[in-house]
């Protein structure tokens, strides 16, 4: 799980840089719009502590935070993977608020991502953030 300045970083960032559609976070919005509207799910599925030195304060954490793209599925992949461009360009090679994000995946989709109201893809974006204890 990422540490909470992580994620109140990323989803600041995300919220000032992008208007296209709501974004929604994991465990606080778990519902799509109710009109069937395009839609941004931010996750921290992944992270890593290490601490560099035995008697050092110093940590970092390493991990990634995924971007769930759902848009109505008339609209598909194509608007997916503009949208996809546009969210990689908000985060790649950045510095905010102590982190470090670096190349963020293109987008990627499933053999699921077709299925129901949705056409669904998501982008990856690895980071880093060095704390004190």
């Amino acid at each position: 799980m990422a540490h909470k300045s992580v994620e109140d970083a990323v989803e600041a960032r995300l919220r000032a840089n992008w208007t296209l559609c709501p974004v929604l976070t994991e465990n606080l919005e778990t519902m799509p719009p109710a009109d069937g509207s395009s839609f941004l799910m931010l996750q921290f599925p992944v992270s890593t502590v290490r601490r560099h030195g035995i008697s050092d304060r110093f940590y970092r954490e390493e991990g990634g935070f995924r971007i769930v793209i759902s848009v109505p599925m008339a609209s598909g992949v194509t608007r997916m993977r503009a949208w996809g461009e546009l969210l990689r360009d908000i985060f790649i090679d950045r510095t905010f608020d102590g982190v470090v994000t670096q190349v963020p995946s293109d987008p990627f989709t499933d053999d699921r991502s077709d299925r129901g109201p949705y056409c669904i893809g998501a982008i990856v974006v690895p980071y880093t953030f060095n704390f004190t204890a």
